[in-house]
């Protein structure tokens, strides 16, 4: 049985990505920050030790390590890791004068530096996997073309939020072409999910302009799996995707 990671899987879009591979027959490490949720308990009794969970905060180093640390002892190679866990400041319908700049700390920690994190420890890992993709759950938030259009409004997306995916985004970038000039042949992929039914979309009044309509996070989990099993062997190809499988160009 071949093992993938999916970070923040204990509800919404992250509990939807695992069961997709978990259906798929893959043994998926699910990483959670905190306690485990009514809908992950019953997605572990469905699939037992199929479904291995590992408490792992990606904004904190040394739970990261932890949790990583558990993930070597259980497993030889990871085929796929999907960065999914990340966050949505409460405070983004602020204008420019009154943000707590200092506040975008944590928001970008977690979003953009989370990655890197889990890319320290389980990149030997990824290498001995034949399927080799790294991907990250990213945003259209963080496409310049995007904030470019005349239909977009800054007070949709907070200055946090966008700046910790482009953040997230260049890491990737500079990920991929480190991996191939080691010649690691892993690919990396950020994706733009869409608008998606998740507790972190709650936080927003309605889907702000160019997300289209929202999505169950079923829908858009097979959406991003068919992305990355398109793309995944193609280290030369964009890596920045839509889950409907247009390519995001800045």
């Amino acid at each position: 049985m071949k093992d993938i990671l999916v970070t923040g899987c204990a509800r919404g879009l992250g509990l939807a990505l695992a069961e997709q591979y978990l259906e798929a027959g893959y043994r998926v490490f699910g990483a959670i920050r905190s306690a485990i949720t009514p809908e992950l308990e019953a997605l572990k009794k469905c699939y037992g030790d199929q479904l291995q969970l590992v408490q792992m905060d990606i904004g904190c180093t040394e739970s990261v390590k932890k949790g990583c640390a558990e993930i070597k002892k259980k497993s030889n190679a990871l085929e796929l890791i999907i960065n999914n866990a990340g966050v949505w400041p409460a405070d983004y319908k602020l204008p420019l004068e009154e943000i707590d700049v200092d506040g975008f700390l944590d928001t970008i920690n977690i979003n953009a530096l989370g990655s890197l994190r889990i890319a320290k420890e389980l990149i030997p890992l990824l290498r001995k996997g034949d399927e080799k993709a790294y991907v990250n759950i990213s945003s259209g938030a963080a496409s310049f073309m995007e904030t470019r259009t005349a239909t977009f409004r800054a007070d949709e997306y907070p200055y946090a939020y966008n700046m910790s995916k482009t953040a997230l985004n260049m890491g990737a970038c500079l990920m991929q072409r480190y991996f191939i000039n080691a010649g690691y042949k892993i690919k990396v992929l950020c994706i733009c999910p869409g608008g998606v039914q998740t507790r972190m979309q709650d936080g927003c009044p309605q889907p702000p302009k160019g997300m289209g309509q929202v999505q169950p996070p079923a829908l858009s989990a097979q959406r991003i799996r068919m992305v990355i099993e398109k793309h995944k062997d193609d280290l030369e190809a964009p890596f920045f995707w839509h889950n409907t499988g247009e390519a995001f160009y800045y």
